[in-house]
């Protein structure tokens, strides 16, 4: 079980819903079980919006194509702190009918406050009663032109948009956000996942190992690269289009100038000459973000969001049919993320390592309001 140090908060829904983002410092573990898409009091005069985050004409039907039903999210979180760089919001915005989740893990010299950054912005976003896809992926760029006063610091950002019809999913670094739905043998399946923009990733693992590919300085030599060790040609090509700079020969971490593991990562602005007085981002690295819009329908049941303290134990599989054992069982949102932190602990003490900021976000889907009251 996770240490009794760790708190579990209800939040009570007469605190109104939008204070269910608030700074979460001073918590070892935060829960919300939130009325995520509750009707506005003033759903009955006015049509409620249908879409929070409204597609280009060239999306609009794809985003809203095969969404038969109305959805709402019950939102569980539990959360670890080791080194206090993570941070996460939780947010229902009665305007829209829609309700927010996300994950930023900092890292670097004090990577607490680019998470805060990247928190407060979106969920001063989340608030908005609409907003276009341009704007969403605005954000990531005013919150990475910010990190620039944050130096040798930066935050992965993975946020989800859960309205009645659809995800919007956007994402930079190793904060994976996983999607579940229903299937007839195992119960629960991996519907979507995140890519995790790790360096390492972007290469076969034998790369690693092959000398040859690597100078005197461990650097990794691009264009001797074989396509056979290039796992994603799209980022392979970008990197070598700015000339990044990649070390870690023989390293189980690939790293953008002996530095950064994520290539996508809001932030890591460094000074890169004794005589410089201003700082750049690192070659490679890149605050874009890739964005998935998935429409909803019976078949989808939850979506959780969670650090890479979480994903360095347990798959996306893994995670989902432990989440689905704990829904089956009786256990709310809440709990079940908690569960899942438990797990995390066990095969962390199993591998006999050190443990880092652990958090998890679950929303789970259901059709009926009344569902919500019940969770």
């Amino acid at each position: 079980m996770i240490s009794t140090s760790i708190m579990l908060i209800l939040l009570a829904l007469n605190l109104g819903p939008l204070q269910a983002a608030q700074q979460n410092r001073g918590f070892t573990a935060w829960v919300c079980q939130l009325c995520g898409c509750l009707p506005s009091p003033n759903a009955n005069k006015a049509p409620a919006l249908a879409m929070a985050v409204q597609p280009k004409d060239k999306d609009s039907k794809r985003a809203t194509s095969g969404a038969r039903a109305n959805f709402h999210a019950v939102v569980g979180v539990a959360q670890k702190k080791v080194k206090g760089e993570d941070r996460f919001m939780c947010l229902a915005n009665p305007l829209a009918d829609v309700c927010w989740i996300g994950v930023f893990d900092g890292h670097g010299e004090r990577g607490h406050l680019p998470a805060e950054c990247a928190q407060v912005a979106f969920t001063q976003m989340g608030k908005i009663k609409a907003i276009s896809l341009d704007a969403f992926k605005d954000t990531f760029s005013d919150v990475d032109k910010k990190c620039e006063k944050m130096p040798t610091a930066g935050t992965t950002a993975s946020v989800v948009v859960i309205d009645q019809k659809q995800l919007v999913i956007a994402h930079v670094g190793d904060s994976r956000v996983v999607v579940a739905k229903k299937d007839e043998k195992q119960g629960v399946k991996v519907a979507f996942e995140t890519k995790d923009h790790q360096i390492k990733n972007v290469f076969a693992a034998e790369l690693l190992h092959s000398n040859d590919l690597f100078d005197e300085l461990s650097e990794l030599k691009l264009h001797s690269v074989p396509k056979k060790l290039i796992s994603d040609q799209a980022e392979f090509d970008r990197l070598k289009r700015e000339r990044a700079r990649i070390t870690g020969y023989r390293n189980d971490c690939l790293r953008l100038d002996g530095a950064v593991v994520c290539y996508r990562v809001l932030g890591d602005y460094y000074r890169f000459s004794s005589r410089s007085e201003t700082f750049s981002k690192i070659r490679g690295s890149t605050c874009d973000p890739e964005i998935k819009i998935i429409p909803l329908d019976d078949s989808y049941k939850f979506v959780i969001a969670a650090s890479d303290g979480v994903w360095d134990y347990v798959t996306s599989e893994e995670a989902i049919q432990w989440v689905e054992k704990q829904l089956n069982a009786g256990l709310r949102a809440n709990a079940a993320a908690a569960k899942l932190l438990d797990l995390v602990s066990e095969k962390r003490k199993a591998n006999n390592r050190g443990s880092d900021d652990e958090t998890v976000v679950i929303a789970v889907l259901v059709r009926d309001p009344n569902e919500l009251s019940k969770n």
